[in-house]
């Protein structure tokens, strides 16, 4: 992918700008990702942690 991006800035030259833009879209696209893996992730330290004792007892002192 590197390369395709690297023959397209080099087809184009484009100035400092473009070059940020792509960089910044590229950037945009792998928060989008990160972003959208991190819920299916969360859940499974919660399923694992699942300890009734603690969760109860915090429970308690709560109320």
């Amino acid at each position: 992918m590197n390369e395709l991006i690297g023959k397209i800035i080099h087809m184009t030259n484009p100035d400092s700008i473009i070059k940020r833009r792509i960089e910044n879209l590229i950037k945009e696209y792998t928060l989008d990702v990160i972003s959208s893996v991190q819920p299916v992730e969360t859940p499974k330290p919660k399923a694992v942690t699942k300890g009734g004792d603690h969760e109860s007892s915090t429970k308690k002192d709560i109320s």
